[in-house]
C-alpha cells in the first residue's frame, strides 16, 4: 500500500512538471511569434515560472520592437538572477530627456513588478523634474510594496504640491498604517489640496485616530472640497463623536456639505440626528430634502413619519420618492392608508 502511494505521488510529481514544461515551451512560442499584447504577457510569465529555458528567447526579446515586450523580458531576466539585463532595465531613468524617465516609471508602474520598487524610489527621492517625481509616486502606489510607504512619508514635503498630492494617493492605495499620523500632520497643515487628499486617504485607510483632526477639518473654510471630504471620511471611519460635528455641517453654506452629512447621519443612524434631519426636510434645496428623507428612513424613528408624510406631496419627485420608501422603511401605521393608494395608483 504504501509503495503505491509514492507511485500516486511520483505520477502526479511528473504530471505537473510535465504541463509546466508544456506552458513553457508554449509560451516561448508566444514570446516568438505572438502580437504585441501575447508577447508582452508571455515574457511577464516566463520570468514569473522562471525556468531556464526561456533566458535565451527572453534575450533576444529585448531586441523586441516593443517597448513594453523588452521590458517585461528585461525584468524576467532580472527575476533569473540577470544582472545585465537589471542593469538594462533602469537604464532609461538616468537619461538626460525628462520624458524618457517620465516614461519609464509609468511603465513601470503598470508592470507591478516588486524587482523596480528601488528605481523607483531613486527616482522619487533624487529625480530634478516634479513630473517625473510624481510619476514615480503613482507607480509606486500601484505596486503596492510596503518598502515605498516610508520614502512616499518623506515625499509628503516634496517642493512640488503635485508631487505630494501624489504621494498623498500613493500611500491611500498601499493602505499601510504607518502613514496615518503623516496623513494627519499633512491633513492639519499646508494647502487645501493636501487637506482634500489627505482627508480622503484618510477616510479609505479608515484608521479612528483620523476621527478627531477630520471633525476639526469640518471648520475648515478655505475650501469646500476639504469639508465635503472630510464629512465622506467620517462616514467611512464611523467613529460616534462624529455625530455632533455632522449634525452642525447640515448647516454649512456649501450644498455639498450639507448632502454629505445627512448621508453619513443616516448611516450611522444615530437618535440624535433626527430632529435635525427634520429640519433639513424642510430645506429650500431639493437634492438636501432627499437625502434627509433618505436618512430619516435609514434611522427609522417614528417621529419622522408626519414629516415625510408631509414630503410625499414635495414639487420634485426625487423628494416625494425618497419619502415614500424611506415611510416603506418605518412601517408606522399612520402611513399605511397612503402607502396603499401609492401602491394602487402607482405614483410617486
Amino acid at each position: 500500500m504504501r509503495g503505491m502511494a509514492i507511485f500516486s505521488v511520483l505520477a502526479i510529481v511528473i504530471l505537473i512538471i510535465t504541463a509546466v514544461a508544456d506552458r513553457v515551451d508554449d509560451l516561448i512560442l508566444d514570446l516568438k511569434y505572438g502580437p504585441t499584447y501575447e508577447r508582452e504577457k508571455a515574457a511577464r510569465e516566463l520570468g514569473e515560472i522562471e525556468d531556464p529555458r526561456a533566458v535565451d528567447p527572453l534575450n533576444k526579446a529585448l531586441n523586441d520592437s516593443d517597448r513594453r515586450v523588452r521590458m517585461e523580458s528585461a525584468l524576467a531576466l532580472s527575476a533569473l538572477g540577470d544582472q545585465n539585463a537589471y542593469t538594462l532595465l533602469i537604464t532609461p531613468l538616468q537619461d538626460e530627456d525628462w520624458r524618457i524617465r517620465w516614461r519609464t516609471v509609468q511603465e513601470f508602474g503598470y508592470t507591478k513588478n516588486p524587482l523596480v520598487v528601488d528605481p523607483l524610489v531613486n527616482a522619487l527621492r533624487f529625480d530634478p523634474y516634479p513630473t517625473v517625481r510624481k510619476g514615480a509616486a503613482e507607480a509606486l502606489g500601484k505596486i503596492g510594496d510596503p518598502r515605498a510607504v516610508d520614502p512616499l512619508i518623506e515625499a509628503l514635503n516634496d517642493p512640488s504640491i503635485d508631487v505630494q498630492c501624489q504621494a498623498i494617493n500613493a500611500l491611500g492605495d498601499i493602505g499601510d498604517p504607518r502613514a496615518v499620523d503623516p496623513l494627519i500632520v499633512t491633513l492639519n497643515e499646508g494647502c487645501w489640496q493636501r487637506k482634500k487628499y489627505a482627508a480622503i486617504v484618510l477616510g479609505n485607510i479608515g484608521d479612528p485616530r483620523a476621527a478627531a483632526p477630520l471633525i476639526e477639518a469640518l471648520n475648515y473654510t478655505g475650501n469646500r472640497d476639504v469639508r465635503v471630504e472630510a464629512v465622506v471620511a467620517l462616514r467611512k471611519i464611523g467613529d460616534p463623536r462624529a455625530v455632533d460635528p455632522l449634525i452642525e455641517a447640515l448647516k454649512d453654506n456649501d450644498t455639498y456639505v450639507c448632502i454629505e452629512a445627512a448621508m453619513a447621519l443616516g448611516e450611522f443612524g444615530d437618535l440624535r440626528a433626527v430632529g435635525p434631519l427634520i429640519e433639513a426636510l424642510k430645506d429650500e434645496r431639493s437634492n438636501l430634502r432627499t437625502k434627509a428623507a433618505w436618512a430619516l428612513g435609514e434611522i427609522g424613528d417614528p417621529r419622522a413619519v408626519d414629516p415625510l408624510l408631509d414630503a410625499i406631496t414635495d414639487e420634485y419627485w426625487e423628494v416625494r420618492g425618497e419619502s415614500i420608501r424611506a415611510l416603506k422603511k418605518i412601517d408606522d401605521p399612520r402611513a399605511t392608508e397612503v402607502l396603499a393608494y401609492v401602491e394602487r395608483k402607482g405614483v410617486m
